[in-house]
C-alpha cells in the first residue's frame, strides 16, 4: 500500500463531486433506497471526520514547529486542542466588566455599557430556543419567519 495520501484523497474528491451531481438531479422514486443512501453517507462522514482529525494529529506532531510554509498550501497553524469546561462566570463577568475596548484610530471607547461588554464576549446573537421552551414562550412570537425549502432529517 502507498504511503501517499494526495491520490486517494483526489479520488474520493472525485467521487464526491460525481455524487453531488447525482443526487441534484435524482428523483425519489424508492424512498428506502434514498434513506439507504442518506444512512450510508452519514457513517462516512463520521468516517471523515475521524480521518481528518487523525492525519490532524499526525500533521501536528510532525511539523514540529508552530507554525509552516508549504508551497502550494500556505502557512498552516497548530495549536494544542482544548476543552474548557466549568468556567468561574462570576469571576470572568466581573473581569470582564473591568475592561475597555478602545478603537486604536480614533480613541473611541467601543463598549461603553457593561450590557454591551457581555454581549461582546457572550455574543448573545440568537436566542436560545430550548430556554424559551422551559419559560413557556414560543420564539415565532417574537421574531420574523421564514420557512426555507428543503428539510432536516434525524436518524436513530
Amino acid at each position: 500500500m502507498s504511503n501517499h495520501l494526495e491520490t486517494p484523497a483526489l479520488l474520493l474528491q472525485d467521487v464526491v463531486a460525481d455524487l453531488d451531481e447525482l443526487v441534484s438531479g435524482f428523483t425519489i422514486d424508492d424512498l428506502k433506497d434514498a434513506l439507504t443512501a442518506r444512512s450510508i453517507l452519514s457513517v462516512v462522514n463520521m468516517g471523515l471526520a475521524q480521518i481528518r482529525e487523525t492525519l490532524d494529529d499526525k500533521i501536528g506532531e510532525a511539523m514540529g514547529e508552530y507554525r509552516v510554509v508549504i508551497d502550494g498550501i500556505g502557512q498552516v497553524e497548530r495549536h494544542k486542542k482544548k476543552a474548557r469546561s466549568k468556567w468561574d462566570r462570576e469571576a470572568l463577568l466581573s473581569a470582564v466588566r473591568d475592561t475597555r475596548l478602545i478603537d486604536e484610530d480614533t480613541g473611541e471607547v467601543l463598549d461603553p455599557t457593561p450590557l454591551d461588554k457581555v454581549l461582546h464576549v457572550w455574543n448573545l446573537g440568537a436566542p436560545r430556543l430550548t430556554a424559551l421552551k422551559e419559560r413557556g414562550l414560543d420564539a415565532d412570537e417574537f421574531c420574523e419567519l421564514e420557512e426555507r425549502k428543503g428539510w432536516v432529517l434525524k436518524l436513530s
